[in-house]
């Protein structure tokens, strides 16, 4: 696939353990790829535009799942056919989407301080929260919340931890068994035992922040997308001990825009289409060139 200048990738969603990835252009277009065989599977349109993060795909990389802010709603369609599986045009002022760990709902997280959880078969609602602006679930039974300017992680027993805001904004999330990492906007990474509330490690470079944080659980390790914020530039990843936070840069050439991490993290798909080996920084082959 070649696209043009205006036609870049703007969004990217992976399925974890799956093969594939959702590759998405500025509005609507959206292209799903086989990383393990570097191969297009098809192409069509949704009802998806840009802003926030409203686009995921199923683990099983059957489903992906796109929202737009206004009319649309959210809406499932089938990665292989590309044809609409449902829709839920009442769910609007969608800004965060995901699916939950066991496939069997999508999380929505609306700019209306509300958050939903629908059905994966039929989108039919089968939770709602209100004042939650964020919620982000564990494969390990944690769950993050964001109400107003709380932040909270519940444990899997049930107890609550309350996590200090230090920035205005907080822009990633992710879960190993016993930590949660977090990134703010014009702040660090931290990473945080659940159980404790202690702060085991933190790495914080001037004028740079993580838009993007992935765990790999064959490596124990934590992924970040390392955005240099005041100048504009492009993108690092980087590499962090899930429990030392010792950091090693991924030896590749500087990207911008967003990525998407397969196969537990061991491979990186940037938004231009390469599939880097992130044990080596090496890219192993090209998807789509822009």
């Amino acid at each position: 696939m070649k696209t043009q200048q205006s036609d870049k990738i703007r969004h990217l969603a992976s399925s974890r353990f799956g093969d594939r990835v959702a590759a998405a252009e500025f509005e609507e277009r959206m292209h799903i790829w086989d990383v393990r065989n570097l191969r297009h599977v098809g192409s069509f349109a949704t009802i998806l535009d840009f802003g926030g993060n409203r686009l995921a795909i199923s683990s099983d990389g059957t489903l992906c799942v796109t929202a737009s802010f206004e009319k649309h709603g959210v809406a499932c369609y089938s990665t292989d056919s590309g044809n609409e599986v449902w829709r839920r045009a009442d769910v609007r002022h969608s800004q965060l989407i995901s699916f939950t760990t066991n496939d069997d709902g999508i999380i929505v997280c609306t700019d209306d301080k509300s958050t939903y959880i629908l059905s994966r078969v039929d989108g039919r609602t089968v939770s709602a929260f209100e004042n939650v602006h964020r919620v982000i679930e564990s494969e390990w039974g944690s769950f993050f919340f964001q109400s107003g300017d709380q932040m909270k992680v519940t444990g899997p027993g049930g107890f609550v931890r309350v996590i200090p805001r230090l920035k205005f904004a907080e822009l990633a999330v992710a879960f190993s068994p016993a930590h949660v990492c977090l990134s703010e906007s014009g702040g660090g990474i931290r990473c945080i035992e659940i159980g404790s509330g202690a702060e085991i490690w933190c790495h914080f470079q001037k004028g740079h922040h993580a838009t993007q944080l992935f765990y790999s659980r064959s490596e124990h390790t934590f992924f970040a997308v390392d955005f240099e914020y005041e100048s504009g530039g492009n993108c690092r990843l980087l590499r962090f001990g899930a429990m030392t936070g010792q950091m090693d840069v991924i030896a590749h050439p500087n990207f911008h825009g967003e990525v998407a991490f397969c196969f537990d993290g061991s491979r990186v798909v940037t938004s231009s289409g390469d599939v880097i080996d992130s044990t080596t920084g090496l890219s192993v082959g090209h998807l789509w060139r822009v």
